[in-house]
């Protein structure tokens, strides 16, 4: 099946639709109920409720929709591992090119063969029609009904499409083609000659179809294959009961490519049957019978997927038995193998991608999603559709910095406890919905007498001692409370909050240190060697034109080693003699080249040991990502010939026994530093000093932007920091502090001592810069933010795959172009053609970059000033700036300031900036953000205050003077001209006296 033509494929795919749906027939749906209201009557068995403004998929009453094709597993997907009713093993697919992934890590598991059928998933909803108490939406938990059936969705009138128009009428139910034995084969009416045509995806756009589509994927009954058009589609699908995907936006590229990370499970989760869902994107150019995705669980392979979803998203469920996860940490890794249609360039590889679609990927439980039980089962809580983890914070109208206080340790707690890797947390006022959403937590804090009439069940025990315990509401979802009697208990709350009491971590150490990937980071400290096996990278074998692998190291807060020594890779590796000379290994460090070797025997080569050496400048404090990528050239290659796109020689190997050695470096700190500041909140991480925190003005959005740093520093650190919510400016001077507010609410004495007033654009002081009133606010506005960059995604990979046409395409340079690459070179060009004028400045400027140049010796320090900054040094566009400073009074203390132009922008650019990508490109002295693009534009510190963190040994103080020496190597050069003149001088004086006198 994998080697038949796409078109025979297709024809024998309907061929076998129509065999299984002989008997069947449509269903036609023809209600008229108001669509996508949910009455209290109907919860049971109806759609997940979503936020507020959603509407399941109807976003905001716009009308925009999606569609779906249903493949039944009799169809076949091209895949290696065979789904038909015979449920045998299938072969490899034709050019697998990593044949040695799972050999140690990751087994081959079996696969299920059963037949779809849709089953009935009773959830229960809130009674919207009840909201005697704020944040409780009634008592109702819904009833379950008989089993294989599902109460309607409110309303099935077809909803308008995105064009205004109303549903196809030849498109079938969704539902008649979820079942195989009610099935009817769909033809399009313009058939030619008595062919059939392809199938076009079934739109979804009445409540039953949605209801259908909860159906899809809660069947765990086999393995299931739909796909759905996204391309209209702005709102969250009422889909998966847990996404899995711990990022904003997936996307695997290259000929191969690979993700992994972990999820976590309660114990109930682990012991319900249940049916995990893949969903992605491919792009045009990549051949679907040479290229696969797979997915593996807890070192088992259970999905393998033939990569031929282009125009559409394909979703592929697999069902889950309880003896395939456990308890707490799973580990799970999706891996893609792909080749392309039509050209065997190096340069075509770039053009491959398949993108992951978060909110189609994750787990569904039969019976719908389960309950959390205790504290211990926090991290199980998992992540929402943007890949973050919300909390909730339900607190009253009025905030006082005592509840300022409470929420910023509470929230730093609940995050370390429950690994939330990327918290977000947002201020919920009373009157303001709170419906159960997956990846939610909500906090109450309080006194009992503070929040008895905020939120329905508080304990009753908080009348007379602390209590702190976890309750899944079906109100409102896992509700944390942390409430005493009196403002001194809620200490003693928190503190039990805190207390080491998490069974889950101690079942599987997979993922114990931040960021909790698996493998996770590998933490170096000083010398170390670390070898691929290790750091999760395993002996891969290919026969591709680029290989790719990468892993993860962290250092810690205070290395210091921007310009001097290096790291080596002790490369075990061989290629075959059908590799040309010219192809290059290239070594990337945070997305930068950092070295690269070109190959230079023609008859093939094993290296053993072979170094790799990489400068220790490209590293920096916290997470690096590093990525081995080789470029192989061969005569095949460059002919090309007829399905030459195919290897199926293993042309390079790549042996799990290379070694990552990491030389000794310089340990201390410097202030001003955001990149050791992102890496676990230092300097004041140092110890348990007090953190001074103010938070600048009275919105809701400026408290949860804070709240959000505060538990994003203490992901990163590993614990929570002893926090003082302070009101007054007074109360700053002399001790570490962060100050978090819009530009116009942050004290001038802040502004002053961080220097963002003479580095802010000037929108900033416009009248624009203040939200208006109909704006979408705080986490609302990032959460519509990310669905235009995802919608922006799919239209341009979708223009780009109707502009590419794969019969007549010859030549993909222009798709490679890389638009920095012409901005630069535009910017070079004009430059040269403007005449500057003669002056002397411009003379010595010009000799100091040619002696810089010559020799690598900068005289920067003779110009730099600490005061010159222009006014104009952060881009008109930016969105949100991060600044630190010594502290006054105390230098060897910091302020940092995260601010933005309104309290809105502050708290989705908080949101976006606190994400892995953007979090670990944070650094020098100011940062500033952009949240359209998400662009990060850094500037460095100029004279940094260094803070002794580490003994400052013989060796240590070495390592830490040929650092600065060599980023100051101007002074270096003066000063050993000058001791050099000094050595000539003691010199002559010793040697004159004795020589002889006439």
């Amino acid at each position: 099946m994998p080697f038949l033509p796409r078109s025979s494929r297709t024809l024998v795919r309907m061929l076998a639709v129509a065999a299984i749906a002989a008997g069947g027939g449509l269903a036609a749906h023809a209600q008229n109920a108001a669509p996508f209201q949910i009455s209290p009557s109907e919860a049971p068995g109806a759609m997940r409720q979503q936020g507020p403004g959603t509407s399941g998929s109807n976003t905001g009453g716009s009308g925009q929709s999606s569609g779906a094709q249903f493949s039944s597993p009799s169809a076949g997907s091209g895949s290696r591992g065979g789904t038909g009713a015979s449920g045998g093993q299938g072969q490899p697919a034709f050019g697998s090119s990593v044949s040695q992934t799972a050999d140690q890590f990751f087994g081959a598991g079996p696969q299920s063969s059963q037949t779809a059928s849709p089953q009935s998933i009773d959830q229960p909803q809130p009674d919207a029609s009840q909201a005697s108490q704020p944040f409780s939406m009634g008592g109702a938990s819904g009833q379950s009904q008989p089993s294989g059936t599902v109460q309607p969705f409110a309303g099935s009138q077809p909803l308008p499409s995105a064009g205004g128009q109303t549903r196809n009428p030849t498109l079938p139910s969704i539902d008649t083609l979820l079942d195989p034995q009610n099935a009817q084969p769909w033809l399009p009416q313009n058939q030619q000659g008595g062919q059939q045509q392809q199938q076009q995806p079934v739109q979804i756009e009445t409540g039953d179809e949605l209801n259908a589509l909860n159906r899809f994927f809660e069947d765990n009954t086999g393995r299931r294959t739909m796909h759905v058009s996204l391309n209209a589609l702005q709102g969250e699908l009422p889909a998966v009961d847990r996404p899995i995907v711990p990022y904003p936006q997936l996307r695997l590229e290259g000929e191969d490519d690979f993700q992994s990370w972990t999820i976590y499970l309660s114990a109930a989760q682990a012991a319900r049957r249940s049916t995990l869902s893949i969903a992605f994107t491919n792009s045009v150019l990549v051949l679907p019978e040479a290229s696969e995705l797979r997915v593996f669980l807890n070192t088992q392979e259970i999905l393998t997927t033939t990569i031929d979803s282009p125009d559409d998203t394909k979703v592929v469920a697999v069902p889950l038995e309880p003896d395939m996860v456990r308890p707490g940490a799973n580990a799970i890794r999706i891996e893609v193998d792909q080749r392309h249609r039509i050209d065997c360039s190096i340069g075509a590889t770039y053009e491959l991608w398949t993108r992951i679609e978060p909110r189609l990927t994750g787990l569904s439980f039969s019976g719908g999603d389960v309950p959390l039980q205790s504290l211990a089962e926090l991290p199980a809580v998992g992540v929402d559709t943007t890949g973050a983890t919300r909390i909730r914070v339900l607190q009253g109208p009025s905030m006082s910095v005592q509840s300022q206080d409470l929420i910023i340790r509470a929230v730093q707690t609940m995050a370390v406890r429950g690994r939330f890797e990327h918290p977000l947390v947002e201020i919920l006022t009373p009157g303001m919905p709170a419906p159960p959403q997956p990846g939610v937590v909500n906090l109450v804090i309080g006194t009992y007498d503070e929040i008895g009439n905020l939120v329905r069940g508080v304990p009753s025990d908080a009348r007379s001692t602390s209590v702190v315990t976890l309750q899944d509401r079906p109100d409102i979802g896992p509700t944390v409370f942390v409430t005493a009697p009196d403002t001194r208990g809620l200490d003693v709350s928190l503190k039990r909050l805190g207390a080491e009491i998490d069974p889950i971590s101690r079942i599987s150490p997979i993922a114990a240190t931040p960021p909790w990937n698996a493998p996770g980071a590998i933490e170096i400290d000083g010398a170390q060697r670390v070898t691929l096996r290790e750091a999760g990278v395993f002996t891969e074998e290919f026969s591709g034109r680029r290989f790719q692998t990468h892993f993860q190291i962290k250092l810690p807060p205070d290395f210091f080693a921007a310009a001097y020594g290096q790291a080596t890779i002790e490369l075990d590796a061989a290629y075959t003699p059908a590799v040309l000379p010219g192809s290059r290994l290239n070594v990337y460090v945070n997305d930068v080249l950092a070295t690269a070797l070109s190959f230079t025997a023609a008859d093939g080569r094993v290296f053993t040991k072979f170094p790799v050496r990489i400068l220790l400048k490209n590293f920096r404090p916290g997470v690096n990502d590093i990525r081995i990528q080789v470029n192989l050239r061969t005569e095949s290659d460059e002919l090309c010939l007829p399905g030459g796109t195919v290897s199926t020689e293993q042309r390079f190997v790549l042996f799990n026994t290379t070694e990552f050695v990491f030389p000794a470096f310089a340990r201390i700190g410097r202030v001003p530093d955001l990149a050791s500041f992102s890496a676990d909140g230092f300097p004041y991480s140092i110890d348990d000093r007090p953190v001074a925190v103010r938070v600048s003005g009275d919105s809701r959005d400026t408290l949860g932007a804070t709240a959000t740093l505060l538990a994003r520093l203490a992901t990163a650190r590993g614990s929570s920091f002893n926090t003082v919510a302070v009101d007054s400016v007074a109360n700053l001077v002399g001790r570490p502090a962060i100050v978090v507010g819009s530009f116009g609410e942050v004290p001038p004495l802040v502004l002053q001592r961080t220097r963002v007033d003479r580095s802010i654009p000037g929108s900033w002081l416009s009248p624009r810069a203040t939200a208006s009133r109909g704006e979408p606010q705080g986490l609302s506005q990032y959460d519509q933010v990310l669905q235009r960059l995802r919608a922006q995604t799919r239209q341009r990979d979708a223009l780009r795959n109707r502009n590419v046409d794969v019969e007549e395409f010859s030549d993909t340079g222009d798709l490679a172009t890389d638009e920095r690459i012409q901005t630069r070179d535009l910017y070079e060009r004009w430059r040269g053609e403007v005449d500057e004028g003669i002056s002397l400045s411009s003379l010595i400027e010009d000799f100091q970059s040619w002696f810089h140049r010559q020799f690598d010796v900068s005289f920067g320090f003779l110009t730099a000033r600490e005061t010159d900054d222009g006014s104009n040094v952060i881009s008109d566009q930016a969105t949100l700036v991060v600044a630190q400073a010594t502290a006054p009074q105390s230098e060897d203390q910091a302020w940092t300031l995260v601010t933005a132009p309104n309290p809105a922008l502050l708290s989705a650019g908080m949101a976006a900036l606190s994400a892995e990508r953007q979090w670990n490109r944070l650094g020098g002295r100011l940062t500033a953000f952009e949240l359209d693009d998400d662009s990060v534009d850094t500037f460095p510190a100029e004279s940094p205050v260094f803070i002794v963190t580490q003994p400052l040994s013989f060796e240590n103080m070495r390592l830490i003077a040929a650092n600065w020496f060599s980023l100051n190597n101007g002074i270096y050069a003066i000063v050993l001209i000058a001791a050099a003149v000094a050595l000539g001088f003691a010199t002559h004086s010793v040697i004159r006296p004795m020589g002889r006198k006439p």
